[in-house]
């Protein structure tokens, strides 16, 4: 999608759980080029809580989020042309789960 800078935009992932079983877990974000991150801000997210998705359930999960205008006179990102934000999904209390936490936050300096 087009997003012009400073603009809210709303975005809606589609998920699917397959399985016989329900699945609780909770997804980490990812944007790239990785130094485009600190300008990309998320306002609302299904990842800023655990989704649980009943057995054979397709659900929506909306992201509004906007692209600080502060890119634009940040000589680094003169070659940003594309911003790709996407998703990994992790079994709620998962080892996998807190190293991609520990990894989110260790990379975005908090």
């Amino acid at each position: 999608m087009r997003v012009k800078v400073g603009a809210t935009a709303l975005i809606s992932y589609s998920a699917f759980n397959r399985s016989q079983l329900p699945v609780a877990g909770t997804a980490i974000h990812n944007v790239t080029p990785l130094k485009a991150g600190k300008y990309f801000n998320k306002t609302q997210c299904f990842c800023f809580g655990q989704q649980v998705l009943q057995p054979g359930q397709k659900v929506h999960l909306p992201v509004t989020f906007f692209i600080d205008p502060q890119i634009m006179d940040d000589p680094n990102m003169d070659d940003v042309k594309t911003i790709t934000l996407s998703y990994t999904f992790y079994h709620h209390d998962s080892p996998e789960l807190e190293k991609a936490i520990k990894k989110f936050y260790s990379s975005h300096g908090q």
